[in-house]
């Protein structure tokens, strides 16, 4: 390259079966990749014609160069390429006669063949998997694999091969030539390929660097087990690189992505019928290890986990044709971290129950996190870096960098959820670059201009602009869902801003309670009266409440001498600092706060069979799930009335769903921090008496418990999701 040029730019390529014009004229800049220190010369434009003989030659069009980029219009092209052309001392010297036309034809055919020099050693090391077709039925029951060279065209062999045109499953791979791919068939799926068909290992089905005669193998599918039934089943082809000695290659950069195959069984297996596969279908790619691990879940679901199994009753049995493959973007998975993720996780495990592939991203995950996954049949996303260059995850990796750290993400999704503000970004990244196809749908959780007044003078002048970058991301969004009344009415005046680029449908969702809380049994008794609260306090202690709630627990210990305060949630680095701020507001030598770390649900609900009250005294609460999760344990509460969890209690005791002196559970409480002493009182005065009447509060609370439940509130709203994700019968 050096001996013929100063400069190249990389090649642009459009995927066309025939060179037809755009509808309208293409500019198009590309960089220069590659300059040499030598002076420039003159740039050359190169084009290649669609057809079988992909012929480069030369572009004539005006150009526009900077130091940096190059600048042409185009009406079409399948390749194009520039480069910077060495002046050669001996062209100069030329003899008079010879027409400045000619030398310029002689120049433009050098660099043509160095152009095609350049791309053919570029596409040396590089082939092209391809499974086409990836769907089968009983009666055409075979598919093709494929191993070919990346410059050669697969409609250039199907004449040989019934192959669809561009194939479903394509992936190109980078291999040496003394390299070898490996191909299996996942043996736990429910399709398998036919023994008859398959080489016996070693060295089973495998593909050396083309071109070769082996390179090309027809499959018939099966199923693993004949009397499974009819529908549409899938299985799985696992690739795996092999060095020349024949040991897998652990470079995770070069690690070939899985592929999905699915096989039709029909009713009458002596009636012919052909599917045909649908236009568009891209084959879902993931790790082999995720696919046989979601299987495994699956096949474990006779024995399911209860955050499993109480989403809606008994499982939903639906027809495998109605595929629908779901991605929640969130940088965490899990219930231990509270806040989006365990929203989350809920709405993962209830879009699985009714049938959803549901894939999860995450930053980073826990041991903990990860069995939360399995345990919820959730196959579980995390970034991928190279091992040399170990840098600590991020969310921007997940919101402008997924293409290279999240690259098993399919490309078939119905459904990409994203949460505000959190991974609403992200979310809207992967939908837009990865799967034009898919619904954009986003939660609602907060309301910035509410919460963030509390959390200091930075936070609260940003509130506005945080606001404006929600609305920005949610445009034209496919669906949103806002968590309870006072989230829905905040964000429905919201949308109003942006006329025609509101969000198509804009739904109320009330969270159901998990059924963590809902199995445990709670009985009160035991020598100490203990007052648990949930959540982080450190910088939201003025919007949680924090504050108010030691004041008040000062004034109630100098009445009753065995009360004690824990509070869960609280990071190990925040630890002396949540201290002293509940210490600061105690106002009494006769209690101490018990400060707990951060947990699971299960930890929680540990800690409401201990407790005599859970409260919720938020200043500005956008809904408030743990004070959920407390009336559905069965748990005596006292809510904030500015939250959104005590407008929906008062709407289930107007709807008359829930008792009417359940509202007594509400207390009055002041946005403004100034009125800390009269709210303490108050809220002193509330929790006193109901640890003075505790055996009672208890007999109310298990009668609370069972209304709420038996109402069913939330089933309208999970019913929108699941008509939106297209998962309803």
């Amino acid at each position: 390259m050096a001996n013929n040029f100063s400069a190249v730019t990389p090649v642009m390529t459009v995927h066309l079966d025939t060179e037809e014009d755009f509808l309208k004229p293409v500019t198009v800049t590309l960089p220069w990749t590659w300059k040499s220190t030598c002076d420039l010369g003159r740039t050359i434009l190169m084009k290649r014609s669609t057809g079988d003989n992909d012929e480069w030659t030369a572009l004539s069009t005006d150009a526009r160069e900077t130091k940096d980029t190059i600048t042409f219009t185009m009406c079409h092209f399948c390749s194009v390429v520039g480069a910077k052309k060495k002046d050669n001392s001996e062209e100069a010297s030329t003899s008079a006669d010879t027409s400045t036309e000619k030398q310029d034809e002689a120049a433009n055919q050098e660099a043509t063949e160095a152009i095609e020099v350049l791309v053919t050693r570029y596409s040396d090391d590089k082939v092209h998997l391809i499974i086409s077709p990836n769907e089968a039925t009983t009666d055409d029951k075979r598919i093709h694999l494929l191993c070919i060279e990346k410059g050669k065209k697969s409609r250039s062999i199907s004449e040989q091969i019934t192959f669809k045109t561009p194939p479903p499953f394509r992936q190109e791979v980078t291999m040496d030539k003394k390299e070898r791919i490996r191909a299996r068939f996942g043996e736990e799926e429910d399709v398998i390929g036919d023994p008859r068909d398959i080489p016996p290992e070693p060295p089973g089905i495998q593909f050396v660097f083309p071109p070769a005669n082996c390179n090309r193998i027809s499959v018939r599918l099966k199923l693993r087990d004949p009397q499974i039934g009819k529908g549409k089943f899938e299985g799985a082809v696992h690739f795996t690189l092999l060095s020349q000695a024949g040991e897998p290659v652990r470079d995770p950069i070069r690690r070939i992505n899985s592929a999905h195959v699915y096989l039709h069984s029909l009713q009458d297996e002596g009636k012919t019928s052909q599917v045909q596969q649908k236009e568009g279908t891209v084959v879902t790619m993931t790790k082999a290890s995720q696919i046989q691990h979601e299987k495994g879940v699956k096949r474990k679901a006779k024995t399911r986990h209860v955050s499993e199994s109480s989403d809606s009753g008994p499982p939903v049995k639906r027809p495998k044709q109605e595929f629908t493959s779901v991605l929640m973007v969130n940088d965490k998975y899990g219930t231990s971290h509270g806040g989006t993720s365990t929203t989350n996780r809920r709405v993962a495990q209830f879009l699985k129950h009714h049938g959803a592939t549901v894939h999860a991203t995450a930053v980073q995950a826990s041991e903990e996190d990860k069995r939360c996954a399995a345990e919820d049949g959730v196959i579980l996303h995390l970034p991928v870096q190279r091992a040399r260059k170990k840098k600590t995850p991020s969310l921007e990796w997940l919101t402008d960098y997924h293409s290279f750290h999240y690259p098993d993400i399919p490309t078939d999704l119905k459904c990409i959820v994203g949460h505000a503000d959190i991974t609403i970004g992200a979310a809207k990244s992967i939908q837009e670059n990865r799967c034009e196809r898919a619904k954009l749908v986003i939660f609602n959780h907060d309301m910035p201009e509410e919460t963030e007044y509390y959390m200091g003078t930075k936070k609260a002048m940003a509130a506005g602009r945080k606001m404006e970058d929600i609305l920005e991301d949610t445009k034209n969004a496919d669906a949103v869902f806002s968590l309870g009344r006072r989230i829905y009415d905040y964000f429905e005046t919201k949308y109003r801003s942006l006329g025609g680029g509101k969000p198509r449908q804009h739904f109320l969702f009330l969270p159901r309670p998990s059924p963590v809380f809902a199995a445990i049994s709670v009985i009160p008794g035991g020598g100490e009266k203990v007052v648990l609260t949930v959540g982080r306090v450190t910088e939201v202690d003025k919007l949680k409440g924090h504050d108010l709630v030691a004041r008040a627990l000062g004034e109630v210990a100098e009445k009753i001498t065995n009360v004690r305060l824990c509070v869960r949630g609280i990071d190990e680095d925040d630890w002396e600092a949540s201290k002293r701020i509940l210490e600061e507001n105690l106002h009494s030598g006769k209690i101490k706060p018990t400060l707990l770390p951060c947990g699971t649900q299960e930890d929680i609900a540990k800690d409401m069979q201990q407790a005599h009250l859970v409260l919720m005294p938020s200043r500005a609460e956008p809904f408030g799930l743990i004070g959920l999760e407390a009336i559905a344990a069965g748990i005596p509460v006292l809510i904030s009335d500015k939250s959104g969890l005590a407008d929906m209690i008062i709407n289930l005791v107007r709807e008359r769903k829930c008792p009417p002196d359940m509202r007594h559970r509400i207390v009055k409480t002041s946005v403004r921090e100034s009125d800390l002493g009269e709210d303490a009182k108050k809220w002193a005065e509330r929790i006193a008496d109901t640890l003075e009447f505790s055996e009672l509060e208890f007999d109310r609370a298990a009668e609370y418990k069972n209304k709420l439940l038996e109402s069913k509130y939330w089933e309208e709203s999970h019913q929108s999701l699941l008509r939106v994700c297209g998962l309803t019968d």
